[in-house]
């Protein structure tokens, strides 16, 4: 299912990041392989394009999502999460790959590092930095992922695929994760500094 059809509901600019409803709409115009239609952000003016081809809409502009986090992620954790967001509306797998990967980044610079992330997700659920509403998840991405770099087979025998809604949870964790793992410590440390020269 695409992001977005002609008069959506409240949904998410792929340039800002906004929860939008798109303004000037423009005309469905008939091209050789299906409809083309295009709409603007009433936040950003960012133009997005989507083409209609048997009954489903696929983004052809821009051609990769955006989600910007938080200034507090470390460089080479956002790097990851940049490259499975915008893989995201191409190849679900893929962007649960890199996600999988985000996490095990995130871990290990928490000083959560042991030979597999299964492991490394039960040092992290056993600290009490990281909260319970955070424990069961992290394993959860962690099977979404395997789920996308293995052929994994469910109870019928049938490969496991990865859905929209798995990669849309794991980047929910993974958002609430940088803010338990970095944006939290650092507003704290930051505070705590500008408390101390404040009081100097």
């Amino acid at each position: 299912m695409a992001r977005w059809i002609p008069n959506p509901p409240e949904t998410t600019c792929p340039h800002c990041a906004r929860a939008v409803r798109w303004a000037n709409v423009n005309p469905q115009i008939a091209v050789n392989v299906g409809l083309v239609a295009t709409a603007t952000c009433p936040s950003c003016r960012g133009v997005v394009m989507d083409l209609y081809l048997e009954s489903e809409w696929y983004p052809v502009w821009p051609t990769g999502r955006r989600l910007p986090v938080a200034p507090e992620v470390p460089d080479d954790v956002k790097r990851d999460w940049d490259e499975a967001v915008a893989v995201s509306p191409i190849s679900t797998r893929a962007a649960a790959a890199l996600a999988r990967r985000a996490l095990q980044v995130t871990l290990r610079k928490k000083g959560f590092s042991a030979p597999k992330l299964v492991k490394e997700i039960d040092l992290a659920t056993a600290s009490p930095d990281t909260p319970t509403s955070l424990r069961e998840k992290l394993h959860v991405v962690r099977e979404i992922g395997n789920d996308a770099a293995h052929p994994n087979e469910d109870e019928a025998g049938a490969l496991v695929d990865v859905s929209s809604d798995d990669v849309e949870f794991m980047f929910e964790t993974l958002i609430e994760a940088f803010d338990v793992y970095f944006v939290r410590p650092e507003r704290h440390r930051k505070l705590l500094e500008a408390r101390k020269k404040g009081g100097a």
